[in-house]
């Protein structure tokens, strides 16, 4: 069995409003494994965007426990739970978050501020992942002079810059026309099969969604069922023809996203 890499145990999260308490989770218990590419969704109010600041370290639960890599990250404060945000965790916006005054290069070096790398060090691995989602020669471009799919590019490579254990996203093509959709949404799919990062993202996409290898569905602050994406089959006709391993030289070159529905278990 693959590794867990993210997991939760007993996670729930409740919020008073105006003398209300409204329980956003409710005993929530979900595990992510290494390479896994995960599709969270689920109405309003389901619980998906708290779930998801949790697994992030954005935000904190009420009760139970989030192992990452092992670590119960409840249990950490200050500049732990620091370098943990930095090193362990990719964090996709849907609206993109990019500095306005730093080019596509500086915006992915911030993320890497901090770490043991020298300046240059940390340039050479800028330019190497917007190379990797397909932006080179786009290093010296402000976010302004970018489109709203290339910019979200630079925030995927923005993600990537740490070698995290998961890249967590929400809505990250949410903001996007129906090409940049395909294109991101293709990038994120080469990124696991090819590279191996695990993604777990929120989207409201049924196309979106239906691409992932595992959907999970919330509804009340609860897994409401689970279902294999388009993916699940995918990884299986990649490593067939790859030999056992999953491999290919198109990270990078969009395809056109597959309009197949979702397989329900």
């Amino acid at each position: 069995m693959s590794e867990i890499v993210l997991k939760t145990e007993g996670l729930s999260k409740s919020y008073t409003v105006k003398h209300k308490t409204i329980l956003a989770l409710n005993d929530l218990n979900l595990q992510i494994r290494r390479g896994e590419f995960v599709a969270i969704m689920g109405h309003s109010g389901s619980g998906k965007t708290t779930l998801l600041n949790i697994l992030a370290c954005l935000d904190r639960a009420s009760a139970g426990r989030v192992l990452l890599n092992d670590v119960d990250v409840e249990k950490l404060r200050g500049s732990q739970l620091n370098r943990i945000r930095r090193d362990k965790i990719g964090f996709v916006f849907q609206s993109f978050n990019l500095l306005p005054y730093l080019n596509a290069r500086e915006n992915v070096e911030l993320a890497m501020e901090g770490s043991k790398q020298s300046k240059g060090e940390r340039s050479a691995r800028a330019r190497e992942l917007l190379g990797m989602v397909g932006l080179s020669g786009r290093e010296e471009h402000r976010p302004s002079q970018m489109s709203a799919g290339e910019q979200q590019r630079v925030a995927i490579a923005r993600a990537l810059a740490n070698d995290p254990a998961v890249i967590l996203a929400d809505e990250p093509t949410g903001n996007l026309d129906g090409k940049s959709k395909g294109e991101v949404l293709n990038l994120l799919l080469n990124l696991n099969i090819k590279q191996g990062t695990t993604i777990v993202i929120v989207t409201h996409d049924n196309q979106v969604a239906g691409e992932a290898e595992r959907v999970i569905r919330l509804a009340g602050g609860r897994i409401k069922s689970e279902g294999k994406g388009n993916l699940a089959r995918r990884k299986k006709e990649f490593a067939r023809r790859a030999g056992g391993v999953v491999a290919g030289d198109t990270l990078g070159q969009p395809e056109t996203p597959h309009d197949e529905p979702m397989d329900r278990a």
